[in-house]
């Protein structure tokens, strides 16, 4: 109520510009009562209310899986409010975050050890964020409240000790004023804004690392070989910031295993270390960074209405398509019958193999790699485990999961699809026939970001 009697007095003509934005998020029974008191009050006012009321806690057992009751009701706040603004077309969002919000918030990540990034935490403008009572304690606000007569509404929630933020604000803040005088609060919220400056300072030296990134809906992957020269705490640094940017917040980064993350990273090759439940750090081989897809999950094979994990293509005149348990929809197209040319002028691709049609027996069955599965790659004399071909060819672990592989009629490995066909059905100067066979993936998918340099199917 204080943020928007100052909106009014301060824009008396122009109250038709704003809308004011509430959440219940239906935690506690008051909240109802408080939801419709902001209602009632605009519509004196004449000013524009959007509200909405959203089950937090039911939420946090199904789209928050765990996380705090804080978190969930933060990011469903955050979400409102980006929603309110889209819906009024407004590019400003003002907020009503005050100094104790500023110090508490602070002290949080200072206990959590957030790293530097962490403490630039709060700011007056962050667009599309404004936060103009900043510089104002609660106990400014309180007072102009009652100066002004206005409603203010004191959430009981905030006596509940089992939350952080609660004890911090109830416990320690009261016991370092008194054991360290009340200055103690205006000495840590500068503190904090020099804290705050060098982390600013820290951004604009490493914008174009974080910049160098690759994003992706589910990671932010880094080179290993362009970062393993620096230093551990340009590197905790770095990966915040990028981390923050992939994900829009910071939360989650524990300095402590930031820091043995990048430690192990100069120590092996691949490993994966969760952060929390919907967040790893990886190292896989040349490549590092965070996922939000856990490592582990592998890409099984369904084909449509039979429940099997695998699916036989019998007929090399008719498409053969396939659907996975993720929603790709895999299509085989074959052509048969090609003489033999000079291989360059053959139209070719990763996802396009040519064959020696006389050494292909159809049926051909499509699956996932499997423990023990052995091929022989073209160009080589022998026989090779899958797994061992992989890591040579430094494929990252899980994108070996999402690898599809084409058997023939004699269970033999004819082509690790988009990498390299078998040296058994290869083209030679005794082909009479080429067979061409084209895989589509919908929407595509398969070795994330390794554009490789098509395997040459002519000795």
């Amino acid at each position: 109520m204080v943020l928007l009697h100052v909106m009014l007095a301060g824009l008396p003509e122009r109250r038709s510009c704003f809308c004011v934005a509430h959440l219940n998020h239906g935690i506690r029974e008051a909240s109802l009562s408080e939801y419709a008191g902001v209602r009632q009050h605009c519509d004196r006012e004449g000013v524009c209310f959007y509200g909405e009321t959203i089950d937090v806690p039911g939420l946090l057992k199904t789209a928050y899986p765990g996380r705090s009751l804080e978190d969930a009701a933060r990011i469903e706040r955050r979400n409102f409010l980006t929603r309110a603004a889209s819906s009024w077309g407004s590019k400003v969002i003002v907020t009503a975050h005050h100094r104790d919000d500023l110090l508490e918030t602070f002290l949080m990540r200072l206990l959590r050890g957030s790293g530097l990034s962490g403490y630039d935490c709060l700011k007056a403008v962050d667009p599309p964020f404004h936060r103009p009572l900043l510089t104002f304690w609660k106990a400014d606000l309180l007072r102009y409240a009652r100066a002004h007569r206005l409603l203010y509404y004191e959430d009981h929630t905030n006596l509940d000790n089992r939350f952080l933020r609660n004890r911090i604000r109830n416990e320690l803040v009261p016991f370092l004023s008194s054991r360290f005088g009340p200055r103690i609060p205006d000495v840590l919220i500068r503190d904090q804004e020099l804290l705050s400056s060098a982390s600013q300072l820290i951004d604009e030296l490493l914008e174009p690392y974080i910049h160098s990134a690759v994003y992706t809906k589910d990671r932010v992957t880094f080179s290993w070989e362009d970062l393993k020269e620096y230093s551990d705490a340009f590197l905790s640094e770095l990966f915040v910031r990028a981390c923050k940017r992939w994900r829009g917040h910071p939360y989650g980064i524990e300095a402590g295993k930031l820091t043995r993350a990048i430690e192990r990273s100069r120590l092996a090759g691949h490993f994966v270390l969760p952060f929390r439940q919907d967040l790893w750090f990886f190292r896989e081989y040349d490549l590092c960074g965070f996922t939000s897809q856990k490592p582990e999950r592998v890409c099984a094979l369904e084909r449509a209405g039979s429940g099997s994990d695998e699916g036989v293509w019998e007929n090399p005149d008719r498409p053969f398509e396939f659907r996975t348990q993720d929603g790709r929809k895999v299509t085989f197209t074959a052509e048969r019958g090609i003489r033999p040319v000079r291989i360059d002028s053959l139209k070719t691709d990763r996802w396009t193999a040519l064959f020696d049609e006389d050494k292909v027996q159809f049926p051909l069955t499509l699956r996932a790699p499997i423990s023990g599965d052995r091929f022989r790659p073209l160009g080589m004399r022998e026989e090779k485990r899958l797994a061992r071909f992989c890591s040579d060819q430094k494929i990252p672990i899980r994108d070996r999961q999402e690898l599809l592989l084409l058997i023939n009629r004699k269970s033999d490995i004819i082509w690790c699809i988009g990498i390299r066909i078998a040296d058994t059905v290869k083209i030679t100067l005794d082909t009479r026939h080429i067979l061409r066979v084209r895989c589509q993936l919908e929407p595509e998918k398969g070795i994330e970001g390794r554009e490789r340099s098509i395997p040459q199917f002519f000795d």
